[in-house]
């Protein structure tokens, strides 16, 4: 189910990044609501062009960075329109109640895809600590000693 705000179409995703925001401290970036919602950049930019349009939000895209050799992520911005909308459509409780069945599966699935993305971070930070691991062994065994034959 959608709200129109200022005649936009406002989804539960526009809704979502609206929340987000406002939760933010009226501030964020692109790589933020990526995190927060498991939403692809193409679908929030998207949704960016329907919230600037009903100027709920600005957006700002931060010049080139050299030393990354790439784009920072776009800066967003809650405007006091956008702040208005927020308390007035009470978009800062998560009210699924309301909304349509494809949109609470949309919502469980962006959900589920953050927690698989979660879960692979996870499981790369622990083969990497497992890494660090096996080089300490690897270098007592050099070494022809361990911590239990070292006394102090």
């Amino acid at each position: 189910m959608s709200k129109r705000i200022k005649g936009e179409r406002i989804d539960w995703l526009s809704s979502e990044i609206l929340r987000i925001v406002c939760e933010s401290g009226g501030e964020c970036t692109t790589r933020d609501l990526t995190r927060e919602t498991g939403i692809k950049n193409k679908r929030i930019n998207y949704r960016y062009d329907i919230l600037e349009e009903a100027e709920l939000i600005e957006t700002h895209q931060p010049d080139f960075d050299e030393e990354l050799g790439q784009f920072p992520p776009k800066e967003v911005t809650l405007t006091e329109e956008g702040e208005k909308a927020v308390k007035l459509y009470d978009l800062a409780r998560d009210d699924t109640d309301s909304l349509s069945v494809d949109d609470r599966l949309s919502r469980m699935e962006s959900r589920l895809n953050r927690l698989e993305d979660e879960l692979a971070h996870a499981y790369e930070r622990i083969e990497e600590l497992e890494q660090d691991d096996d080089l300490e062994i690897e270098k007592d065994e050099t070494w022809g000693w361990n911590d239990s034959e070292v006394e102090f």
